[in-house]
C-alpha cells in the first residue's frame, strides 16, 4: 500500500481515434512546430498515420504515430509532454507498439532521432533498441545547415537510426 505522501496514478494507451488527431496535432505542433516529420530519408504526416494516445489520470499526455512498410514498424513521432515524463507512459507507448508489430508478424520496430538527443538514445537502448545506423548529416540537408540549438550544446546534424528486432516475419 501506497504511503500517505505517494501519489497514485492511472496510466493508459489506447489506439487514436478520429476525435484524438486535435489533441495529437497539438502535441507534434508543441514539440515540433509542425505535424509533418522527416526520418529515414522520408516525410511523414502525423495527422495522417495511426497513432497510439496516452493518458495520465485521464488526461491527454502523449502519444506514438507509426507507419508499417513491409515488415517493419517505423515509430515516426514519440512524444510525452514534460510534466508526464517519467511516469512510465513512454515506455508504455512503446510496450504497445512492440505488441502491435509481433501481433502483425513483423520482423522489427525501427526509430530515428537527432545525434544531440541523448535521453532518446538512452530511453530506446533501455527498451532492447540497439544502434543501427547514423544518417550522416541527413538533418541538416533536410533542415538546413545552421545546427544550433542542439541538447546540451551538441550540434543537430546527424540522424540516429535504431532497431528493435522481433525475428523472422
Amino acid at each position: 500500500m501506497p504511503s500517505p505522501s505517494q501519489e497514485i496514478h492511472v496510466l493508459s494507451v489506447r489506439p487514436a481515434e478520429a476525435g484524438d488527431y486535435d489533441g495529437i496535432k497539438q502535441l507534434a505542433e508543441y514539440f515540433w512546430q509542425e505535424t509533418e516529420m522527416f526520418c529515414f530519408d522520408r516525410t511523414y504526416d502525423v495527422l495522417a498515420l495511426p497513432a497510439l494516445i496516452a493518458f495520465r489520470d485521464q488526461v491527454l499526455a502523449g502519444c506514438l504515430s507509426y507507419s508499417i512498410e513491409g515488415s517493419e514498424l517505423v515509430i515516426v513521432m514519440l512524444n510525452v509532454l514534460p510534466e508526464h515524463q517519467r511516469s512510465g507512459l513512454g515506455g508504455k507507448l512503446i510496450s504497445w507498439v512492440v505488441d502491435l508489430a509481433k501481433a502483425k508478424n513483423l520482423s522489427r520496430v525501427i526509430v530515428a532521432t537527432s545525434n544531440d538527443d541523448l535521453p532518446a538514445i538512452y530511453f530506446y537502448q533501455r527498451r532492447g533498441f540497439r544502434l543501427s545506423e547514423v544518417a550522416a548529416d541527413a538533418i541538416a540537408r533536410h533542415h538546413g545547415p545552421d545546427a544550433s540549438g542542439g541538447f546540451a550544446g551538441i550540434p543537430v546534424r546527424d540522424e540516429v537510426r535504431l532497431t528493435l528486432e522481433l525475428g523472422p516475419s
